[in-house]
């Protein structure tokens, strides 16, 4: 009989020491959402609400920020808890990974995770070229452009540079008047022969006029709204006029804009002739600011 009664008397110390043993402290956050991508530049801070339990009463709760090299204490919450098994706290979180920690009065420890991702643009650059006079088939100045360095060639030197000039400029008739065309069009032939000079190369660059406005175009200043040009399968654009804008793609994938500022009227300096108006445009040229793709 004094045997069962140890038993029973040890199984009561036990259970007792059971009941003794609260459960660790959990860390919670609002709608329990443990992470948050920034959608702008501008949206920099999240802040959110955190709640820790800790049925055997909060002892400590520190904020870490976790790197690859290991974690920094980023903010130790006040550890005067008292009595409290309950703490609810706003934080302030900008970007990164952290840790929070809870630790109760029997050192039991636990954690949780939040993770911030900063705001990671898809605009890509582009570079601008500012009054670029390409010269009409007459105009020694130079007819051809290089989208890639923003360089005016002549003759001559665009052969040795085929593989970059992407823009020839003439002046013709038929409804053609001030005109730029890919070295590939063979509409260069009659007033430029490049054909016939045998270029190395002759880039397919692809036009298409373009419903921007000049203002619009002036405020461009990353590839947001180049990027997504399509339907672009011209080898020329035809009967320029000024405040004209046109999308255009390289031969080497690069997209962009360029904006007609003036076409300009020229002469052949010589005093024994007399140019028409038609003619001076021969000997003319025409400016364009352009915005490409880096």
């Amino acid at each position: 009989m004094l045997f069962g009664l140890g038993v029973i008397a040890s199984l009561s110390v036990l259970t007792s020491c059971k009941q003794d043993e609260l459960a660790a402290p959990t860390v919670s956050f609002q709608n329990a959402k443990t992470s948050y991508v920034a959608t702008s530049a501008t949206d920099t801070v999240f802040e959110t609400t955190i709640t820790v339990d800790a049925p055997a009463k909060i002892e400590t709760i520190k904020i870490y920020k976790v790197t690859e090299s290991g974690k920094s204490t980023e903010k130790l919450i006040s550890s005067d808890f008292t009595s409290s098994t309950q703490h609810i706290f706003q934080y302030k979180f900008r970007a990164g990974k952290y840790e929070i920690e809870a630790t109760d009065k029997d050192n039991q420890t636990t954690s949780a995770f939040f993770t911030f991702t900063g705001f990671v643009s898809n605009v890509g650059e582009i570079v601008s070229f500012s009054a670029k006079i390409m010269g009409a088939q007459f105009n020694e100045a130079g007819s051809f452009l290089s989208t890639s360095n923003g360089v005016v060639y002549n003759k001559t030197n665009a052969k040795a540079n085929a593989s970059i000039v992407d823009f020839a400029y003439s002046y013709r008739g038929d409804n053609m008047l001030a005109f730029i065309a890919a070295p590939s069009d063979a509409i260069l032939d009659t007033p430029l022969n490049i054909k016939g000079d045998s270029w190395s190369k002759y880039n397919d660059t692809k036009f298409k006029l373009s419903s921007l406005t000049t203002d619009e175009f002036d405020a461009i200043l990353d590839d947001s709204k180049i990027s997504s040009l399509s339907d672009l399968t011209e080898t020329k654009v035809l009967n320029l006029k000024v405040n004209d804008v046109v999308a255009f793609k390289t031969a080497a994938g690069k997209l962009g804009y360029f904006k007609v500022k003036a076409i300009n009227l020229g002469d052949d300096n010589d005093p024994n002739t007399t140019l028409t108006e038609f003619q001076k445009y021969q000997f003319g040229s025409i400016e364009i600011d352009v915005k490409v793709q880096k």
